[in-house]
């Protein structure tokens, strides 16, 4: 299950705030999420910008939603947390999962070279990230599945995404109250 987050609103957040503001904002996302993901037994694999891309191995959905679940509860509880003048309480994300087929490896050739996945599976993750709302796990249906019960869901609909002939139905995933 591909794993994929990123700060919501980070054009903007790059336009309002300084350079020293936003990269404590850009690195409290990453470093969250590293931890997030790793103590979930997930792997990252990139940073990417603003956002991280990461990867739960032998079919662990249910790892990779408790991890996005956590993520954006500890951006709400860090938000609640900080001074008025503190960049971070512009911190948002999303996070988009998507569950299939992955290829690994190193990438490039001798001048650069770099390890990663890749795939449509990969894809996907990074398009539903970036319909993603403040709060919102979104998560394709291979990857509810595969993550078995123990989530409330709720319909995001169906989207179409550049690059796919049909659309992908969409839940919003959270631990049930």
């Amino acid at each position: 299950t591909v794993f994929f987050s990123d700060i919501i609103g980070f054009s903007l957040l790059s336009q309002w705030l300084d350079p020293a503001e936003l990269l404590e904002v850009v690195n409290a996302h990453i470093e969250s999420c590293t931890q997030v993901v790793t103590r979930h037994g997930g792997e990252v694999n990139k940073i990417l910008g603003d956002g991280v891309l990461a990867y739960f191995a032998g079919g662990r959905s249910d790892a990779a939603i408790e991890a996005g679940v956590e993520l954006l509860g500890e951006m709400k509880c860090g938000r609640r947390k900080v001074s008025s003048q503190s960049p971070l309480r512009y911190l948002y994300g999303g996070v988009g999962l998507a569950h299939g087929q992955v290829y690994e490896g190193n990438i490039g050739f001798a001048l650069k070279r770099d390890f990663t996945i890749l795939g449509n599976t990969v894809n996907l993750a990074s398009r539903i990230t970036a319909v993603a709302r403040p709060y919102s796990v979104l998560a394709e249906a291979r990857a509810v599945e595969a993550a078995g019960d123990g989530f409330a869901l709720s319909s995001a609909g169906e989207h179409r995404f550049k690059g796919l002939s049909r659309p992908v139905r969409l839940f919003r995933v959270r631990r049930p109250a």
